[in-house]
C-alpha cells in the first residue's frame, strides 16, 4: 500500500499561498500605478469621454447658431473667467478683441448661451502639476490650428480641452475610431501660446502631418510633443476653413 507523504500536502499549501500572495501583490501594484499616473479605469474613462465630447458638441452648435445670426467667424469670443485660466489660476487667454459686445461671446447668456465649466477633476490630471504658463487642467481654450487634409490649407478654429488623463484621452479616440499606439494616445505637435484665437486665422502649427490617423479628422486627442509636464489634449474643430 502506498503511504501518504505529508510533504506533498505541504507543497500544495505553499503553492496555494504563493498564488494568493502574488494576486495581492498584482492588485496592490495596479492600484499604486493608478495613483501614480492619476489615471482611471476604462468605464470611468468612457463616461468622461462621452461628457467631454457632448460638451464640445454643445459649444459647436452654439457657434454655428451665432454664424447663422450673422456673427462673423473673426468676431466670435470665448472670454470667461472659469475655463481659460493658467495652472496657477491666473488669467491666461486674453480673448478676442474683435468681440466688443455680449452677443458675440459664446459663454454669455445673450450670446452663445453656453455655461462655462472646466472638465471635471475626475477626468483630468492633478492641476498642481500644471505651471503658470500652462493652461489649467480641465481648461478649454480656442486655438487656430492647421489640420492636415481637412478643408483647405487655411488654419481651422479648434476647441482644445487640456490636461486630460491618458485613459480619458484614449477613450475619446476610441469613440472616433482613432488608433492609440500601445494603448496610449498618439504624440503630435504642441500648439503654442500664439495659436490662441484672437480673431486672426494665423497659425504655424500643423496637426496630422506627423500622425496620419489624425489627418482630416475633426475630433481627436493626443499628447503634446515635448510637453513638461505631459499634456494630453482633446481638440474639436469648430470651423473648417
Amino acid at each position: 500500500m502506498k503511504q501518504y507523504n505529508p510533504q506533498n500536502g505541504s507543497a500544495i499549501i505553499y503553492v496555494f499561498v504563493g498564488v494568493i500572495l502574488f494576486a495581492i501583490l498584482a492588485i496592490t501594484f495596479s492600484r499604486g500605478m493608478r495613483q501614480t499616473t492619476g489615471d482611471v479605469d476604462s468605464k470611468t474613462a468612457k463616461v468622461g469621454a462621452t461628457e467631454i465630447i457632448e460638451y464640445a458638441k454643445a459649444i459647436d452648435r452654439s457657434v454655428n447658431r451665432m454664424l447663422l445670426n450673422q456673427i462673423s467667424e473673426a468676431d466670435i469670443g470665448f472670454t470667461n473667467s472659469t475655463t481659460t485660466l493658467s495652472g496657477t489660476g491666473a488669467a491666461l487667454y486674453t480673448g478676442n478683441p474683435n468681440c466688443a459686445t455680449a452677443t458675440c461671446q459664446v459663454f454669455d447668456p445673450t450670446g452663445g448661451k453656453i455655461n462655462p465649466r472646466p472638465v471635471s477633476s475626475s477626468y483630468v490630471l492633478d492641476n498642481a502639476t500644471m505651471g503658470a504658463l500652462n493652461p489649467m487642467s480641465g481648461g478649454i481654450f480656442p486655438n487656430v490650428v492647421i489640420i492636415d487634409s481637412l478643408g483647405t490649407a487655411n488654419p481651422d478654429l479648434v476647441l482644445s480641452f487640456y490636461g486630460l488623463k491618458p485613459a480619458v484621452c484614449a477613450a475619446i479616440n476610441d469613440a472616433f475610431n482613432i488608433q492609440n499606439p500601445s494603448g496610449l494616445p498618439p504624440t503630435e505637435d504642441a500648439t503654442a501660446a500664439g495659436d490662441m484665437f484672437t480673431g486672426d486665422f494665423i497659425s504655424a502649427t500643423t496637426v496630422g502631418d506627423g500622425v496620419a490617423d489624425l489627418a482630416g479628422k475633426t475630433d481627436f486627442c493626443y499628447k503634446f510633443s515635448g510637453s513638461s509636464p505631459t499634456l494630453y489634449v482633446y481638440q474639436h474643430v469648430l470651423i473648417i476653413r
